[in-house]
């Protein structure tokens, strides 16, 4: 994984993939694309129907930095059905013919990008890429007022100490597209958890398991909060064992895909089940674990009505280069 502030104009990509956000941090990467003259032929551009209508948006928006630029602009929601060969359209022989595709994920949310870089691999034949994602400086912790509730369909704790959530409304748990793993009756949850520890017992009540593994990841340029992520989830980490809690760093998907392959060691017979509810590079980490070990299920949180900032300002923008189909190590 290399800084992108360490990057230069001798770097180039032929098609860059990125969302337009809601987030400041979701323009970082695009505006140090152009800062440092980094060449790139075209910008794919995704943008939700349900973001179009916030008042805020503009804080978001990638376009105001590709003035000028070739542009493809790709209109979807987060209730689109179709597959990415049919939203993507004639855009898809683009992607087939770029020698070099960058794709920054900091606008996506997991249950899109995941089926987009599965898609790039499998059905277009793009095995390596260059991902992107840029950090936030810090998290925001919202406390609910008296009678209200970020989790209505969640019982509450009151050993919560934050009631952090990406959901407005009511939750549901659910297997990302593409990602539903291999029947077995033998089944090994893995939770990575974030601040959400009301979610991360929820996703243990709905799906039942022989055994329970939580992967804490924690930001490395703010250790605190990896404890905040254990108090949050005090309820999970006393169920379970010392053996069966993992740490590794927030902001590196190479160093959880070798947790997940350790655990996966561990359990060989066994059919994982994997909730990323962490940071998003952890989220990447799992996504290509699963692509290389297809038996594994991928769960994702969804709601109706999304917290779409639940993060503050810029931290670092990192790009990690992916090969698809080796073994990471």
């Amino acid at each position: 994984m290399d800084n992108v502030n360490a990057m230069t104009c001798e770097q180039s990509y032929d098609v860059m993939i990125c969302a337009n956000g809601l987030e400041g941090r979701d323009t970082s990467v695009v505006k140090k694309c152009k800062e440092k003259g980094i060449n790139i032929k075209s910008w794919l551009v995704f943008h939700y129907e349900e973001r179009e209508n916030d008042s805020e948006k503009d804080e978001g928006d990638v376009l105001r930095y590709l003035t000028g630029d070739k542009v493809i602009d790709i209109m979807t929601s987060y209730s689109d059905s179709r597959s990415y060969a049919e939203i993507l359209g004639n855009q898809s022989e683009i992607l087939k013919n770029s020698k070099k595709i960058g794709i920054d994920i900091t606008g996506f949310k997991n249950q899109f990008f995941f089926p987009l870089i599965k898609f790039l691999y499998c059905k277009m034949g793009i095995t390596g890429m260059d991902v992107f994602y840029t950090e936030p400086a810090t998290y925001k912790f919202p406390k609910s007022r008296a009678g209200e509730s970020y989790f209505p369909n969640v019982r509450s704790s009151s050993n919560t100490l934050f009631n952090y959530s990406k959901s407005k409304d009511g939750i549901e748990i659910g297997s990302i597209e593409g990602f539903t793993g291999a029947s077995s009756t033998k089944t090994v949850l893995v939770i990575l958890i974030g601040f959400d520890g009301k979610v991360a017992v929820r996703v243990k009540e709905e799906y039942s398991a022989e055994k329970v593994i939580l992967v804490n990841g924690f930001p490395s340029y703010l250790p605190k909060f990896r404890d905040i992520s254990l108090l949050n989830n005090k309820e999970l980490v006393a169920a379970c064992g010392k053996n069966d809690i993992y740490s590794t760093y927030a902001d590196n998907p190479f160093e959880v895909y070798n947790v997940l392959k350790r655990i996966k060691e561990r359990y060989p017979d066994f059919k994982m089940l994997i909730a990323p509810l962490g940071a998003k590079p952890l989220a990447l980490g799992t996504c290509v674990f699963a692509i290389n070990y297809p038996q594994t299920a991928v769960l994702y949180v969804k709601s109706s009505n999304y917290v779409e900032r639940t993060t503050e300002k810029e931290g670092e923008s990192w790009r990690y280069q992916l090969e698809l189909g080796n073994t990471i190590v």
